[in-house]
This record gives structure tokens, C-alpha cells and sequence, in this order.
């Protein structure tokens, strides 16, 4: 009430006159119910700067009382809220002798001052008051038409009885490669397509003709060449990956493409199989003294040659120095020139035959005979 008496006599002193000329076109408040109302809707707006617009549209747009703009500016805290309604509401007072009444709501000196400054001004406000909120209609937006995704005629590679060379175990279902496929196609743009292409190739196994379809989804030759190429290793029949050529229209990408894969093949192809040398074919030491103690066990000549045409066979590989020592076992010339015709082909060095066991035989009839023999035997 002190308050009030200051603000009452504040005013008086710098001369305000409040009289009904100065009051505007409103006579009537607005009715209790219908302001009650906009009391509500007013609390009902959470966001401050809202809230605010929508109060200083309501006094700018209807008649109300100086009770009634009261009762709005208590439903804000700041003094500079409640200037904004009190500034809006001088056009709208239905008693604008009372106006003085509104200072009572300030909750500073300074913002009385300013207020009553506004009065006499004319009540032009000092500060700017939010403008009221205009909704905006909204729009629906019409959905582009959908595409249907289809796939060029090209020549697929059938893949049912496939026997080639794969570098995977099992190509995706026909009824999996669609799903994979539309939500390829479903993405918007060259980039987020060639991005779910090559997530698809990285995880799971694709025949050639199901790779050809994927790359077809993708604009640019440059990705479908780069989309083919990561696809390789994850290639179900990989002796039909030439026929995926189709899908490039410029004959370099198709030159390209080819020599990517003769190049792979080269490098899939299994190193030659390292053949190893046969053992060198030798009668060790033990086994030529025990064939040689057997023959000189054996007192009989003949019988001498009988086991040793059984033996050395078995043997092989003898050298001509083991066999001169084997012919010296017979005193027989005919049985040593018999047994020195039948070892040479064992032999493992032909070429020195001769010389090394000629020595063994008297009659030159036999070194003769024996020279002859050797020089007609094949190498």
C-alpha cells in the first residue's frame, strides 16, 4: 500500500493526467470466463519466450481492465516481462484513468520510472516486445514416387552345375540376395550404395551373377570395377567371373577387368609340385661282402653262377671295380666272361667297364669277345 501512495504521488509530481480523452477505443472488458481462459493458456506454455509472446498478445488484442492486465503481469517473475505487458496493454484498458494501479505490479522503482516514462510518451514502449507467435501451417509432404529395382539384360552365368575352380564354399540363396540387394538400392546416393556393396562382399559369399547385379546397381564404372575387384575372394564360381566384363560399357574398363583377373589366376594358380631326385642307386659295403662271402662260400663254379645272376638283379647298381672283384671269385674263364656279359647291364658306369675288368681274362679271344659285347650294348 506504501508503494502504491509512492507511485501515486511519484506520478503527481511529474504531472501525469490521466483522463478518459487519453483512453482508447475500449470500453467493455473482457468477460471473466473467456479471460480466465486465456489465464490458462497462458500458464499452459511452458518455454518462457513463448509464454510471454502469447500474454502480450492477448492484451494487444483485447479489451481488459487494469485488474485484469494485473493478473497477467503476476504470472511472470521479471519486471521486464511484466513492462512488456503493461507497455502492450495501453491501447486495450477500458479504464485507462486507473493505469497508475499497473506500477504497483513493478517489483523496482526503475521500472515504474520507465513505465511511466511510456505514458508520456504517448505509450511508445522503450524496449522491444516479441512479436506474437504466428503458427505455421503444416505441410505434408507428398512422397516422391518409389522405383522399382530391376536389372539390365545382360548374359548371367547359370550356376547350378557349376564343377570350376571357387574361392568360397556356398553363394547366398536367390530369396537372401534380393533382400540384400533392394536394401542396396534403397539407399540414396552413389556413395551409400558403393558403402553397403562392399559391407555385403566383405561378410558373405556371391556367385558372379549376383555380384554383375550389385555392381549394375552403382552408377559409376570406377565403383563397379572397385566393387568387382574386392568381390574376387568372395567369388562362388570363379571360372565365370570373365563374364562380368558386361557390366562395363567402355572397352578399357573391360581391358582392365581382364587383365585384373588373368593376373589373379596367376597368382591362384599351385606351385609346380617339387619333384626330388631318386636315391642314387648303390650296392653298400655290406651288402656287396655278403654277396661276395656267399659266392666264395659255394665251391662249384656253376654254382657260383647261379647265384650270382639271382643276386645281382636284385641288387643292381653295381660299380665296375665291386664287379671285377665278384668275376675274380671264378676260376672258370668261360663262367667269368658268362657272369662279366650278364652284369653289365646292372652297371652304374658302362663307360669304364671294360677297361677296369679286361685285366680278369688271359685269352684274347675272351677280351675280344668281351670288348665287342660291351661296345654293342646301348648306354
Amino acid at each position: 500500500m506504501k508503494k502504491h501512495i509512492l507511485y501515486f504521488v511519484v506520478a503527481i509530481f511529474f504531472g501525469l493526467t490521466l483522463n478518459a480523452q487519453q483512453q482508447g477505443a475500449c470500453f467493455t472488458p473482457m468477460g471473466n470466463v473467456a479471460f480466465q481462459q486465456s489465464l490458462r493458456t497462458i500458464t499452459s506454455i511452458t518455454n518462457p519466450a513463448q509464454r510471454l509472446s502469447k500474454a502480450t498478445a492477448i492484451v494487444r488484442s483485447n479489451c481488459l481492465s487494469t485488474i485484469q492486465i494485473g493478473e497477467i503481469m503476476r504470472l511472470f517473475n521479471g519486471d521486464d516481462q511484466k513492462l512488456n505487458i503493461a507497455s502492450g496493454s495501453l491501447n486495450s484498458l477500458t479504464d485507462y484513468a486507473n493505469v497508475y494501479f499497473l506500477m504497483d505490479e513493478f517489483a523496482h522503482f526503475s521500472t515504474a520510472f520507465m513505465f511511466y516514462d511510456q505514458l508520456m510518451r504517448g505509450g511508445q514502449p522503450t524496449t522491444n516486445v516479441p512479436p506474437p507467435i504466428v503458427e505455421t501451417p503444416i505441410v505434408v509432404p507428398v512422397p516422391a514416387p518409389v522405383s522399382v529395382m530391376t536389372f539390365p539384360v545382360l548374359n548371367y552365368p547359370a550356376v547350378n552345375n557349376y564343377n570350376g575352380p571357387r574361392n568360397c564354399d556356398a553363394y547366398l540363396a536367390e530369396s537372401d540376395f534380393m533382400v540384400f540387394a533392394q536394401d542396396i538400392f534403397n539407399r540414396q546416393g552413389e556413395n551409400l550404395r558403393m558403402d553397403a556393396s562392399l559391407s555385403l562382399v566383405s561378410r558373405t559369399c556371391l556367385s558372379v551373377a549376383q555380384a554383375m547385379k550389385i555392381a549394375t546397381l552403382l552408377s559409376l564404372e570406377n565403383n563397379r570395377m572397385e566393387f568387382l575387384k574386392a568381390s574376387y575372394n568372395r567369388i562362388f564360381d570363379e571360372a565365370n567371373y570373365d563374364q562380368a566384363q558386361q557390366v562395363f560399357n567402355h572397352q578399357p574398363n573391360k581391358f582392365a577387368f581382364a587383365e585384373f583377373l588373368k593376373a589373379k589366376r596367376i597368382v591362384a594358380l599351385p606351385p609346380a609340385p617339387v619333384v626330388q631326385p631318386p636315391a642314387p642307386c648303390v650296392v653298400t659295403s655290406e651288402q656287396f661282402r655278403m654277396l661276395r662271402e656267399t659266392l666264395a662260400r659255394e665251391g662249384s663254379s656253376s654254382s657260383r653262377v647261379v647265384i650270382a645272376k639271382n643276386q645281382i638283379p636284385q641288387m643292381k647298381c653295381f660299380t665296375s671295380q665291386q664287379m671285377k672283384e665278384i668275376l675274380n671269385l671264378y676260376p672258370s674263364s668261360s663262367d667269368r666272361l658268362d657272369v662279366a656279359k650278364f652284369a653289365f647291364q646292372y652297371l652304374t658306369d658302362k663307360d669304364n667297364y671294360f677297361l677296369t675288368v679286361s685285366s680278369l681274362f688271359n685269352s684274347s679271344s675272351d677280351r675280344e669277345n668281351l670288348s665287342n659285347f660291351v661296345a654293342s650294348q646301348p648306354r
